[in-house]
């Protein structure tokens, strides 16, 4: 036993020191090359031209009244438009109505003296420390500065860049591989059983499915207004957030392959691997020190924070509180991975409506 915490003290440390190591060198090399980018316009005057051009015409953006007129002939012209705008819409309204559904089973129960939401498990105790769980961090972290490493490595030798959106994808995929296989392997460990032996892995697979689907359905709405109040609010301050990563690729990106795997990655591989992380790790482990409350909200906040949305920073908080919350009810990540699927497809559905109607227009 002591001969194998002194390998892991030894593996921690190269850990550490690669990180301390790495991000400062990864720091200073992203520094020298945009003062050089900078350095290449200062002495091209034709470029500083061009670019002037470029924002001259950027400055010249369409009236809101222009691009409702493009989109409403794009509607008129292309019949297909309107199927997937009637879809959006009827999808729109079953939503409403499994949330109202919902609530009225929620409401019967509360008068039947049954607790709003049922609880069909708890999590298992934890089989894991906060050491396994920073080491995945450290490791997440570490893959991808060696990503940037190799495509600035390449770029240098070859003097040709590499495509930003298939590294930027293939990055994205390794490190959500990366952490799954991690996740996996410390949650199928031998672990203390939970009071009524209800742990991630037990037969209750489409029952926890329709409690966190059903418990995502009635504060649905609730996020719907939140996301209409934060965009009002965006529209009046008249601010322009920054589009993630994933979705701006998305939203530029014509060919299908990059746009196939792009949907694999939002809709299934990152849900997984974030639910597997945060849900079962995380909030496992933080659970069993700080207590339900404090674990659902300290979790959910890095679950936020990890998205990098300051804008959307409290409605994705919410949205990871709610995961939460079903996993506490349910004891099994089916509820909360198959809530988190379901939104993540439900946005990239939107993603996809918005970009058929409004490609080549300045608004996305």
């Amino acid at each position: 036993m002591a001969a194998r915490l002194r390998s892991w003290q030894i593996i921690d440390g190269i850990l550490l020191s690669c990180f301390f190591l790495i991000t400062p060198a990864t720091v200073i090399i992203s520094s020298i090359a945009n003062s050089a980018r900078q350095g290449v316009q200062v002495e091209a005057p034709g470029a500083q031209a061009e670019q002037k051009v470029q924002a001259a015409a950027q400055a010249k953006q369409p009236s809101r009244e222009s691009v409702e007129r493009e989109v409403h002939r794009r509607l008129n012209e292309r019949p297909e438009l309107g199927v997937l705008v009637a879809l959006l819409f009827a999808g729109f309204l079953s939503l409403i109505g499994l949330s109202l559904w919902n609530l009225a089973l929620g409401g019967i129960r509360l008068f039947e003296g049954k607790p709003f939401l049922p609880k069909i498990g708890r999590p298992r105790g934890p089989a894991w420390g906060g050491r396994e769980i920073l080491r995945i961090v450290i490791a997440a972290l570490l893959l991808e500065q060696g990503i940037v490493w190799v495509q600035w490595t390449v770029n240098w030798r070859s003097g040709v860049p590499l495509d930003s959106s298939g590294m930027t994808l293939a990055a994205t995929l390794a490190i959500d591989g990366m952490i799954f296989l991690a996740a996996w392997r410390l949650l199928n460990r031998p672990a203390v059983p939970a009071a009524d032996g209800n742990g991630p892995r037990a037969g209750r697979f489409w029952p926890s499915v329709r409690l966190g689907m059903g418990t995502y359905f009635i504060f649905l709405p609730m996020l719907i207004i939140g996301m209409i109040l934060l965009a009002a609010a965006l529209e009046w301050l008249n601010h322009k957030p920054e589009v993630q990563p994933v979705f701006e690729i998305y939203f530029k990106e014509e060919r299908a392959a990059i746009l196939g795997w792009l949907t694999l990655l939002v809709a299934v591989v990152g849900p997984v691997a974030e639910e597997l992380f945060f849900r079962g790790l995380l909030y496992g482990w933080l659970r069993s020190r700080i207590g339900i409350f404090r674990g659902l909200l300290v979790s959910a906040f890095f679950f936020a924070l990890l998205h990098g949305q300051v804008v959307a920073f409290f409605p994705i908080l919410a949205l990871g509180l709610l995961l939460g919350w079903v996993y506490e009810r349910s004891g099994s990540l089916a509820a909360p991975i198959a809530v988190h699927v379901f939104h993540n497809s439900g946005m990239l559905f939107l993603a996809f409506v918005i970009k058929q109607l409004a490609a080549g227009l300045p608004i996305l």
